[in-house]
């Protein structure tokens, strides 16, 4: 009815055995669900596909309108009737308007800069065509 007696060395010996499994398999896991080490390599094998998705989220977040805030000013706080809206003053309007269209000249300068560089980068002379081209 009674099972052997297993002495106390054994069973300290066992459930050592099965720490040690449990840890191998806990730092598998951990290796296995590395999220960081995952996204890392989808980059690296799929590099045009982020690039393409993070470009198109750029474009999609650029495309949001402004977020205005208005503000309301009230001479008597019972008065319910906003005397006037706050804005931007005409000075700072008219350096908006300036900075916008000096922004509008300098934006394609530096877009053609970066795709120059970007393509550089990437379909740059080859190994093989610059063996090729010094012989």
């Amino acid at each position: 009815m009674v099972g052997p007696v297993e002495d106390k060395g054994s069973l300290t010996d066992r459930l050592d055995d099965d720490r040690r499994k449990m840890a191998v398999q806990v730092s598998e896991l951990k290796e296995h669900y590395n999220a960081p080490r995952l996204l890392r390599g989808s980059v690296q094998k799929y590099p045009w596909s982020w690039i393409m998705g993070a470009g198109l989220v750029g474009f999609l977040l650029a495309r949001l309108p402004a977020r205005r805030k208005e503000v309301y000013l009230w001479a008597d706080p019972l008065q319910r009737k906003p005397l006037r809206e706050a804005g931007p003053s005409l000075a700072q309007k008219d350096k908006s308007g300036a900075t916008d269209q000096i922004w509008s000249l300098i934006k394609p300068l530096i877009s053609a800069y970066v795709g120059r560089e970007v393509y550089k980068r990437t379909k740059g002379p080859s190994k093989h065509r610059r063996e090729a081209e010094r012989r």
